[in-house]
């Protein structure tokens, strides 16, 4: 079981990567979504990653509430 997934803007990955590497130094273990299998629905398999862990990290910035996944949030 993952103890943190870190969500992100796609245009924020190196200072998501950043918190999920400084997390993963602490002994969690950590998910982020730079390892999504191309042949699966992201939706599906978000979804799933956020039903595992047992805590969510989101990583706002300005574009979030404007991208296709925070929209979906209803942001």
């Amino acid at each position: 079981m993952t103890d943190v997934f870190v969500s992100y803007a796609r245009s924020t990955y190196p200072q998501a990567r950043q918190v999920a590497d400084a997390l993963i130094a602490e002994g969690y273990k950590v998910r982020i979504d730079d390892d999504l299998p191309a042949h699966r629905v992201f939706s599906t398999v978000i979804e799933g990653r956020l039903n595992e862990a047992k805590a969510v990290l989101e990583l706002w910035s300005e574009v979030f509430p404007v991208s296709t996944y925070g929209t979906d949030l209803g942001l």
